[in-house]
């Protein structure tokens, strides 16, 4: 019943790894990590999606069914840097969200440094401190797509020169922000620069941006290289701004 609200707002196998992540660090209060890279230690970026790991008793485990998604769940709210946080999943251990767009980022003004987070279930608060950068590039594994919609794999693998669709989250600034705990409406293009590594050999990036329909979702369209060395199971690695993908690589099957 759990992963069944929560593919209502992410495709159905990141739904599984989203919900899927190691419990944090018994010393700190909350821990947040990218939902994609979810590495302990990385910052995170405004408009992502993000999960927070710390005790929250008394809430009750709920997922989001609609959107735009809520900033009230199973007794839960959640506002960072005294913004009100969307909220995809609550449990007494476990919270997914997504980082509110307008959240400052270290650095971008003198004095501005980790972001508050508070965790209020039933009137008692968690606090803990957030790190955020503008970018923050992570790359959910096992959900890449074929021009067609099928999942790339061993006994699916997309040939020399073929399309395919990955989806992270982190992409930072875009050029038609949608409010928070919305999907984009209309086209919503990332300002950085993205590039693709497949094995060591760059693809295409056919485009870059918020996917349409789902809340902090980043979508890459790209094409796999021609080139005859580009085969079998490689290390996909993509960068944002220069920056690689906080969670290093995913595998992508291509056919010999």
């Amino acid at each position: 019943m759990k992963k069944n609200k929560v593919c209502l707002l992410l495709p159905a196998a990141m739904a599984v790894t989203v919900l899927g992540f190691a419990a944090a660090s018994a010393q700190a209060q909350i821990a947040v990590v990218n939902s994609a890279g979810s590495r302990a230690g990385y910052p995170v970026a405004p408009g992502s999606l993000a999960s927070a790991y710390g005790a929250f008793a008394g809430a009750a485990t709920e997922a989001a069914a609609a959107l735009p998604l809520p900033i009230t769940l199973g007794g839960v709210m959640v506002t960072v840097g005294g913004l009100p946080a969307p909220l995809l999943y609550v449990s007494e251990g476990q919270i997914n969200l997504q980082i509110p767009w307008g959240v400052p980022v270290i650095g971008s003004a003198p004095g501005v440094g980790p972001a508050p987070i508070v965790v209020n279930v039933g009137g008692a608060e968690v606090r803990g401190v957030v790190l955020t950068a503008e970018t923050d590039p992570a790359i959910f594994n096992l959900v890449v797509h074929h021009a067609d919609g099928s999942l790339n794999g061993a006994d699916n693998p997309v040939n020399r020169g073929g399309a395919v669709i990955v989806y992270g989250t982190g992409i930072g600034p875009v050029d038609n922000t949608p409010a928070d705990g919305n999907p984009p409406d209309g086209l919503s293009t990332g300002e950085q620069t993205a590039r693709a590594f497949f094995g060591g050999a760059e693809g295409t990036v056919f485009w870059s941006g918020l996917a349409p329909g789902f809340v902090g979702l980043w979508q890459l369209n790209l094409q796999v290289p021609a080139a005859p060395y580009v085969a079998g199971p490689l290390p996909l690695l993509v960068t944002l701004g220069g920056r690689p993908s906080s969670n290093s690589e995913v595998t992508i099957y291509v056919a010999e």
